[in-house]
């Protein structure tokens, strides 16, 4: 029965009377026979049928002139935009752009996505609609030509709607891989236009040691052409529900922001504790530009408990690392070399029992000028100033004023540059001590600096093939740079002590240049610089500080190496360094990195020693297998390990990847140990449809 009306609407359509709306009508062919009894053309030969910027295309036709009813043979295409329909044959009123093609292909463009089925209904020149049709976006030339074969994957569906340029939705459907059954979907919708659409998107499955098997289902609703929201339902078997919301606005390309709220509600209580809490996080941000007067910004975050991102975000590890969140509130206002600002600053400490101690800095009012030439002088004027209140609850708090006012005036004699600066470090501060004391105490502390240095530079035109020529330049420079003691010991904690200085600094920049292609790159850049401190060599301590270095070298194209390291000859060790190598091969792809830290107040003692490492292979262009890890050298355990695998082919892909982090916690009786979370995630792409699949 249904059959039966659905070709009865479809001759409905094709016999309507469509002179008070129909448009001029174009035919071409080779050859052209016109019966006027019949209002009859036919066409034969390379038959173009053209109306409003849709074509008919066979190799033969005869169109109705008074009906517009065409029936098309052989090499049946119509066109409409980008899109078109092929079959062998059909059967279309050329004045409405209805009918159908069977044996038919339509194929949309702009996602490249071919559907296929026994016959393709032509609502009008931009509505389809197709029964038990194929849908997918992998080419198989056999399979489009019906010579046999399978495409990659394929959508099988009972029922297709295509409406050009807006989308395509088609239930139910049975998703399969060169042609076997894999799994059924109850409904597919894609936009083919790229607009926001309300609806479910896709869930995310994975598991982790820690929190169990998730699941994640998130809903998009569009609340207009500005607003949007996505509500996502989390379940975390061994330790929970939540729902994470994300607002987003953009009301005017002055006025945008998101919040972003996640709560969780435990069903074992975390750690030592034997309640199980209902937890929220809040993050929230904003940007009102005021033109003319300014541009005010938020960042705000906020957690209920210290240990949220411990309980629903242990896999992330660049969260759960974190000492502190810091939430910010800011007015500025630039114009030229000026700028005012006003700053609120607000921190959490996660790792502290409680807020009482951290100190928080608003409001903080900024005044500066940056690089302001004085007319009629060398001099160019720097200058900041600040109003800050610190505040907590316990320990010192109070106000600071604060004036960093600069004079440079560079010059040069001949092939040396000069550049001599004079700083006045001015701080005056009115607070409370920890017991309540009111105090007041201020600060003077000029500066001076004097750099001086000169450029050496030789360049060598070559006759090697594609090198146009090398360039070898030497910077030498010296800077002095002197602060004179002042007793700072009566100020409040939170006013920074600038230590006196007397020092002469002495560097050398080495870099070599190559121009080849007429492209210029560095194979080489290496840069020394020793301070010589003159106040310990009046002490008769030794007078050399920390030697410095850093550099770039890539011998090749493929490989390159750059580090960073201050030395310390009076130690005779290293106390701060990092070095990276990385190579690119094509198919192997190598990068390892080393940073230390030692602590200069525990004489030197290790605070910091990593090592990382990725390696990627591409056995194929398409196919990507990497590992990556890093170790912690101090503590000897590995904060993250990484193995994953990305295939990606020109329908369709997935990548794969496992996990394994590593944090030290300490137990109840304060002893540290290892605490892992090991976990799997996966996300299967196809083209033309979206992501199927993601888990953690």
């Amino acid at each position: 029965m249904h059959i039966k009306i659905t070709i009865g609407i479809i001759f409905l359509f094709l016999i309507l009377p469509v002179h008070s709306f129909a448009q001029e009508v174009h035919i071409e062919a080779d050859n052209i026979t016109y019966y006027e009894k019949q209002k009859l053309y036919i066409g034969e030969g390379h038959c173009i049928i053209k109306r409003e910027n849709a074509t008919l295309k066979a190799d033969k036709i005869d169109f109705n002139k008074e009906t517009g009813i065409t029936h098309a043979k052989g090499n049946v295409e119509f066109r409409s935009g980008d899109d078109w329909i092929k079959g062998k044959k059909g059967t279309v009123n050329a004045n409405l752009w209805k009918g159908f093609i069977e044996d038919a292909i339509l194929f949309i463009s702009k996602d490249s996505l071919w559907v296929k089925a026994k016959k393709i209904v032509i609502l009008n020149k931009t509505h389809f609609y197709a029964e038990n049709s194929a849908l997918t976006s992998c080419f198989c030339k056999n399979w489009l030509k019906k010579k046999g074969g399978h495409p990659k994957w394929t959508f099988n569906a009972r029922k297709t709607y295509v409406v050009r340029d807006k989308y395509l939705k088609a239930y139910p459907l049975i998703f399969k891989i060169r042609g076997v059954p894999v799994f059924a979907l109850p409904y597919v919708y894609r936009d083919l236009d790229k607009k926001r659409r309300t609806g479910f998107l896709t869930p995310s499955l994975g598991y982790s040691s820690r929190g169990g098997f998730k699941y994640g289902q998130p809903f998009f609703l569009v609340l207009s052409d500005s607003q949007d929201a996505t509500f996502t339902y989390n379940r975390m078997g061994k330790k929970g529900n939540g729902m994470d919301i994300e607002y987003r606005y953009f009301f005017t390309k002055d006025s945008f922001g998101e919040w972003h709220t996640t709560f969780f509600k435990e069903e074992k209580p975390y750690g030592a504790s034997d309640k199980k809490s209902l937890r929220y996080n809040v993050h929230i941000k904003h940007t009102q530009d005021l033109n003319q007067y300014g541009i005010i910004k938020s960042d705000i975050n906020h957690l209920s408990n210290r240990n949220n991102y411990h309980v629903f975000k242990d896999d992330e590890l660049s969260l759960t690392s974190e000492r502190y969140t810091t939430s910010k509130l800011w007015w500025e206002w630039h114009k030229n070399e000026y700028k005012l600002a006003v700053n609120n600053y607000y921190y959490e400490d996660l790792l502290s029992e409680n807020n009482k101690k951290t100190l928080q800095k608003y409001p903080q009012f900024e005044a500066s000028i940056t690089e302001k030439k004085i007319p009629s002088t060398p001099f160019y004027l720097n200058t900041s100033t600040y109003l800050t209140k610190n505040y907590r609850k316990e320990g010192e708090k109070g106000w600071v004023y604060s004036l960093y006012p600069s004079l440079k005036a560079p010059f040069s004699i001949y092939q040396f540059s000069f550049l001599p600066v004079g700083k006045i470090h001015y701080d005056y501060s009115w607070w409370k001590n920890a017991i309540g004391v009111r105090k007041r105490k201020g600060r003077t502390v000029p500066e001076a600096i004097l750099t001086a240095s000169t450029t050496l530079e030789k360049i060598w035109f070559t006759n090697k093939e594609n090198t146009e020529g090398i360039r070898h330049k030497i910077i030498p420079q010296i800077s002095y740079n002197y602060i004179p003691y002042r007793d700072q010991s009566e100020l409040p904690d939170f006013i920074s002590r600038i230590e006196k200085k007397n020092m002469l600094t002495f560097s050398l920049e080495n870099r070599i240049t190559k121009k080849k292609n007429n492209k210029y790159f560095d194979p080489l850049y290496v840069r020394f610089s020793q301070p010589y401190n003159i106040n310990k060599k009046r002490l008769h301590q030794n007078p050399f500080e920390p030697f410095y270095i850093e550099g770039v070298f890539k011998p090749t194209n493929i490989l390159s190496f750059d580090w960073k390291a201050h030395y310390s000859t009076r130690k005779g060790l290293f106390t701060e360094s990092s070095e990276n190598a990385h190579l690119n091969a094509g198919i192997l792809k190598f990068s390892t990195g080393y940073v230390m830290n030692r602590d200069k107040d525990t004489n030197y003692s290790l605070s910091d020693e990593t090592w990382t490492g990725r390696l990627d292979f591409y056995p194929k262009s398409n196919l990507n297998i990497y590992c990556s890890f890093k170790k912690d050298l101090n503590d000897d355990y590995f904060p993250q390990k990484k193995l994953g695998i990305n295939y990606m082919e020109d329908c369709w892909g997935i990548n794969l990847e496992t996990f394994i982090n590593e944090t030290m916690e300490e137990n109840e009786k304060g002893i540290k140990e290892r605490k892992k979370n090991i976990g799997i995630w996966f996300i299967f792409t196809l083209k033309s449809i979206g992501s199927w699949g993601k888990g953690t």
